[in-house]
């Protein structure tokens, strides 16, 4: 501790028990450069077992909490930051062992202390737990869809009587293209505010994805909940002011009563979100409560949902895995294949994916369907590379998944677990995933590209979404929908489209493949167009795996 006297030292250590206090999440030091002495913070000392809150060598003690296969990636990136390198690029992520004895991925953040003279003398290291749940939506300050979730639960039990309403801003996307995102971000802070206006202990709101949000009532029968909604409505119809410009808002809204309510939460939260959506597409956005309407007019549907529901929180019964391959658009000869998600059960047998893939994405647990999915697909297809080390393997990924902060440290426990290289990996992005924050899809896509994982739009061309996010997006494929494809020959604006996105895809160095492709004739006509790859049913169906390992040995073989 030569050089330093005991008030600066207990300046620095205030200094980093003070940035603690800011983050829940977060654990920070300070590292004197010359001596590589450092003083930690109480929350850091205790979680990482250390028994002084001053010590030397603290970046070589964390070593031994990280993943081991995240061992030669924490010592590069932390030996450039105490050399005083890439202090202003991106800051890394490593598997670390927390205070539960689990591996969690965390970041590392450093800010450099310099001396007059510019020279680094101190190093602020802090890392954070990226699997913790963020109970505030950063943009209206209001609570998170997780929150909604956890809090549903305990109210749930603790009151007989609770409503819950779920609310869709209608038109919302063409206020986003007409006046702009900085505009429609203002809108949706000063509706939030308003709402915060209409809370008491009794009633709680969440703010669920862009357009959503969803409110508690507790102690509140059918007449609380009519009147709450009516208010509402009335309010935003109303206008609210923001930016300058009154704006009326028009609403859709879905809702539930419960009494003594001990089902699954997660079936709940998908029966108020499916009476949302007949509010918008058969009732013209006024409010349907599922208790009432949705219950005695559509029964069957409301029976498979629920068998659905259970199906997923019984480790995904029911539900397996097909593939259609992807094949070479020049050869014929099979590259890959595209994992489809399948559903059977009795009495309804083998139910098309049509019938349940969209609601299902729309409900919190289609990210443990998501994640079934992807661990199924990689352990089925793994030994597939020993025939073919070049296979790879497309797996749709949900909103529900990418929104979630612990999807990271899932997919890298899957690869791990399965074996499966990173590089044979390609994730494809729905036209949905437009809904999420443009930096946080931005960040998820280079993760897991920095991992070796492809990333690819699914879909492409069906929406503007999907051609602005590719612009903002660093993507690597791009499927572009059969719905240009099927009468390609004899449509001239169908033909000049796929031409034109093939050539920007292919100028921006990207892979692209065509969808739909179901005849011979079909295939020979869109060779000359440069795709990469093709699929459709020309080549297959999808097939279970014993018949794509038997497909791929054939296609070897030819």
């Amino acid at each position: 501790m030569d050089g330093i006297g005991w008030q600066e030292q207990n300046e620095l250590y205030e200094f980093v028990n003070n940035l603690d206090m800011i983050s829940e999440d977060s654990y920070t030091w300070v590292t004197r450069i010359d001596d590589d002495y450092s003083w930690v913070s109480d929350k850091t000392r205790v979680a990482f077992g250390l028994h002084d809150s001053c010590t030397f060598d603290m970046e070589h003690r964390l070593l031994d909490y990280v993943h081991p296969h995240d061992k030669k990636e924490y010592i590069e990136g932390i030996t450039k930051k105490l050399a005083d390198e890439e202090l202003n690029k991106d800051d890394f992520c490593v598997r670390i062992r927390s205070e539960q004895k689990d591996f969690c991925l965390f970041s590392f953040h450093t800010n450099p202390l310099r001396n007059r003279e510019g020279k680094m003398e101190y190093l602020v290291i802090s890392i954070r737990n990226e699997n913790v749940f963020r109970n505030f939506d950063p943009l209206t300050d209001l609570f998170t869809e997780s929150k909604y979730v956890s809090d549903l639960a305990e109210i749930v039990t603790h009151y007989n009587k609770v409503a819950i309403l779920e609310i869709h801003i209608e038109g919302f996307d063409t206020i986003n293209l007409v006046y702009g995102r900085d505009y429609s971000n203002i809108l949706l802070q000063d509706i939030a505010m308003q709402f915060i206006y209409m809370m008491d202990e009794k009633k709680a709101v969440y703010h669920l994805d862009r357009e959503r949000f969803i409110f508690i009532l507790k102690d509140a029968e059918r007449t609380e909940l009519l009147e709450f909604e009516g208010k509402l409505r009335r309010i935003l119809s109303n206008g609210i002011m923001s930016d300058g410009k009154l704006r009326s808002i028009k609403i859709a809204s879905g809702g539930i009563l419960l009494d003594n309510y001990r089902a699954d939460i997660s079936s709940l939260c998908g029966q108020v979100t499916y009476a949302l959506n007949h509010s918008i597409s058969d009732h013209q956005g006024q409010l349907v409560i599922f208790n009432d309407e949705v219950k005695t007019n559509r029964g069957v549907d409301l029976a498979l949902m629920k068998v659905i529901h259970q199906s997923v929180h019984n480790r995904c019964k029911g539900f397996y895995v097909e593939y259609q391959p992807i094949v070479d658009s020049q050869t014929g000869r099979v590259k890959g294949a595209e994992a489809l998600i399948r559903w059977e059960s009795e009495p309804y047998g083998n139910v098309p994916p049509g019938m349940f893939i969209d609601w299902l994405e729309k409900d919190p647990s289609m990210y443990e369907l998501g994640n079934f999915v992807l661990r199924k697909a990689l352990s089925e297809v793994k030994p597939i590379l020993d025939i073919d080390p070049d296979f790879f393997i497309n797996v749709n990924i949900s909103i529900r998944q990418l929104e979630r902060r612990e999807f990271r440290t899932a997919v890298l426990n899957i690869l791990d677990q399965t074996g499966f290289p990173p590089n044979r990996l390609c994730m494809e992005l729905t036209e949905r995933c437009k809904d999420l924050p443009p930096k946080l899809l931005d960040n998820e896509v280079r993760f897991f590209q920095a991992m070796g994982v492809r990333m690819a739009i699914d879909d492409y061309g069906t929406g503007s979404a999907s051609s602005n996010l590719v612009l903002k997006v660093p993507m690597d494929e791009l499927k572009i929908d059969m719905s240009f494809i099927h009468d390609i020959m004899d449509n001239p604006r169908n033909q000049a489209m796929v031409r034109s996105i093939l050539y920007f895809a292919t100028s921006a160095g990207m892979y692209t493949c065509l969808e739909g492709v179901e005849t011979k004739e079909l295939q020979d006509y869109l060779r000359d167009y440069g795709a990469t790859w093709f699929q459709g049913y020309y080549y297959s169906k999808p097939i279970r795996i014993d018949k794509l390992i038997d497909y791929v040995m054939s296609s070897r073989e030819e």
